[in-house]
């Protein structure tokens, strides 16, 4: 397959690399013209806890003038961009071409739907894992290394089937070593998701902190459990049935084992980079307006941290 991925932080570049080394024709765009350059002059560096690897594959900051046509897009940039990335690919893809969003948050298919048009906009979500160390270097979690990683596909929004096209990616990802299902409705595990990375993310964040510091401080866990409990509650009232004490535990234990991790929101943050939070507590903060829905915790927490990014010239 000709695949475009859209985002080559990573997230972005490792599935690139792996779907590269799979046999696939990829590119990867970006507008992070050191990551591009690294990638383009000496490849992509691989690093996971058993091997090293260089793939050689192309990159670019000019989709305009660099992509030709694909059968399918990977959009792993920060969803915030999503308007932008949509329309620097728009015409590289065919009429039959899926567009994957396999983004953190919420939000980011309607972006992209609306420059690209619902019927090819497929959501979905991922267990794998990358850092980003330096320009042209990721770092492969061991998980996904092990091919221990899900990737998760839902039908899009409009109701449509799923194409045969997106069955043929779903393959190609499991070629690459990056298992995929297609599901009926992606909206259980986008939403499971999201209870685990819209808790931990934006919390540390605004608390300068590691997940172990989270977990171990009381008044921490009590907003954490607020921002859980009112994303459940917004799931309910939108038909989303979610679990609550088995994502709870699973939350728990996750982020109880994870020890001295940063979030990579709080990564963001601590770099000065734009974060995801638009997609997080501030999305779920208009969802709950829209929808009668109190959502206090994430109102405040979403408040301090788009404050934080505007005192620092990133909006």
């Amino acid at each position: 397959m000709r695949i475009a991925v859209v985002g080559a932080g990573a997230m972005g570049s490792m599935f690139g690399a792996l779907l590269h080394r799979a046999g696939h024709d990829v590119t990867l765009v970006d507008v992070d013209d050191a990551q591009v350059d690294a990638i383009n002059r000496h490849g992509l560096l691989l690093r996971s806890p058993d091997e090293e690897m260089t793939v050689a594959l192309r990159a670019t900051a000019h989709p305009s003038k660099d992509l030709d046509a694909v059968d399918a897009a990977i959009v792993l940039c920060k969803g915030w961009a999503n308007e932008n990335a949509a329309r620097s690919i728009e015409h590289a893809l065919r009429p039959a071409s899926p567009v994957v969003t396999i983004q953190n948050g919420l939000g980011t298919d309607v972006t992209l739907a609306a420059v690209l048009g619902p019927d090819r906009i497929v959501s979905g979500t991922t267990t794998a894992g990358a850092h980003r160390p330096a320009p042209g270097i990721v770092d492969v979690s061991p998980i996904t290394s092990a091919g221990g990683s899900i990737t998760q596909l839902g039908r899009p929004r409009s109701d449509v089937a799923i194409s045969e096209t997106t069955n043929e990616l779903a393959r190609s990802l499991d070629s690459a070593g990056l298992p995929c299902s297609i599901l009926t409705d992606a909206n259980i595990v986008i939403w499971t998701k999201l209870a685990m990375a819209a808790t931990a993310g934006p919390l540390t964040a605004a608390m300068g902190a590691t997940v172990e510091e989270m977990v171990s401080s009381p008044s921490a866990m009590a907003l954490f459990r607020s921002l859980f409990d009112e994303i459940v509650e917004l799931a309910g009232t939108l038909g989303i049935a979610l679990d609550s004490r088995e994502v709870w535990d699973h939350a728990l234990a996750t982020y109880r084992a994870v020890g001295p991790h940063t979030t990579s929101m709080a990564d963001d943050f601590a770099s000065h980079r734009r974060s995801e939070i638009d997609s997080f507590c501030v999305e779920i903060s208009r969802l709950g307006r829209a929808h009668g829905v109190a959502t206090p915790t994430h109102d405040v927490i979403g408040q301090l941290l788009v404050a934080r990014e505007e005192q620092g010239g990133l909006r």
